[in-house]
């Protein structure tokens, strides 16, 4: 026989865990406005007429919240399958 499945409010969560699922919404929409905000930087006509430092600096930036926002979805997906499993 296999064992029952748990009712939808159990939950696995500890208190860290919930506090950090919490908190990642806001921690979402700071991330997508910031990468939002450096891809209309990077869009703006004058963008690549400017130094190439700088250039180079908001793109690798928005290379690395992009990668932040992607690690932060990851997470979320992980903590809510912890959440109703």
């Amino acid at each position: 026989d296999a064992p029952a499945p748990l009712p939808m409010s159990a939950s696995k969560l500890g208190a860290r865990d919930k506090r950090e699922l919490d908190a990642l919404p806001a921690k979402l929409e700071k991330l997508e406005s910031e990468l939002a905000a450096l891809a209309a930087q990077m869009s703006a006509p004058e963008f690549f007429r400017q130094d190439s430092g700088a250039t180079v600096a908001v793109q690798k930036r928005a290379a690395a919240v992009a990668a932040e926002l992607a690690a932060a979805y990851a997470r979320w997906e992980e903590l809510e399958a912890l959440r109703w499993r």
